[in-house]
C-alpha cells in the first residue's frame, strides 16, 4: 500500500508539470510567439487569441493551484514518514527518491557508495518488511496517503 502512495505522489507531480508546460503553451500563444496549443480546435481566419485562450489558461491555473496544495499536503506527510526510518542511509534513499524525485542511478551518485540496485532493493524490502508490521497503518495515521491529502 506504502507503495502506491508513493507512486501517486509521482504522478501527482507529474501532472502539475504537464499542466504548467501548458500554461507556459499558451502563455506563449497571447504573446504572439510561434507555439502552438495542441487540443484546441483550429481553423484558418481571424481569431480571437485572448477570448479563445483565457478561460483556458484561468481554469489551467486553478487546476494547477488545488494540484499544488494537494502535492504540499502530501509532500510534509511523506516527509514525517521518512523521519520516521530510523537507518539513515535509508532516510537518504527515501529522501531522494520520493522528495527530490531522482532516478535510482541518481540516488545511488549522490550516496556514493552504492549502487543503484543496492538502493531499489534496500528501499523495497524495507516498504516490505515494514507493511508486516504495521508499516502501512502507520503510514496512513501519519496522512501521508493520497486519500487525506486532497484540500478541504
Amino acid at each position: 500500500m506504502i507503495k502506491d502512495e508513493l507512486k501517486a505522489f509521482v504522478c501527482l507531480r507529474q501532472e502539475i508539470q504537464d499542466l504548467s508546460r501548458r500554461i507556459v503553451q499558451i502563455e506563449t500563444a497571447l504573446q504572439g510567439g510561434v507555439s502552438r496549443i495542441d487540443g484546441l480546435p483550429w481553423a484558418p481566419g481571424v481569431t480571437d487569441k485572448i477570448g479563445d485562450c483565457v478561460p483556458e489558461l484561468l481554469a489551467l491555473r486553478e487546476m494547477t493551484a488545488k494540484q499544488l496544495k494537494t502535492a504540499l499536503i502530501a509532500l510534509g506527510r511523506i516527509q514525517r514518514f521518512i523521519n520516521a526510518v530510523e537507518d539513515p542511509l535509508l532516510r537518504r534513499i527515501f529522501t531522494l527518491r520520493h522528495i527530490h524525485n531522482l532516478s535510482w542511478q541518481q540516488v545511488s551518485n549522490r550516496i556514493g557508495s552504492v549502487t543503484a540496485d543496492t538502493c531499489r532493493i534496500k528501499h523495497n524490502r524495507y516498504l516490505d518488511k515494514q507493511d508486516g508490521k504495521g508499516a502501512a497503518a502507520r503510514f496512513r495515521r501519519s496522512g501521508a496517503h493520497m486519500e487525506n491529502a486532497q484540500p478541504g
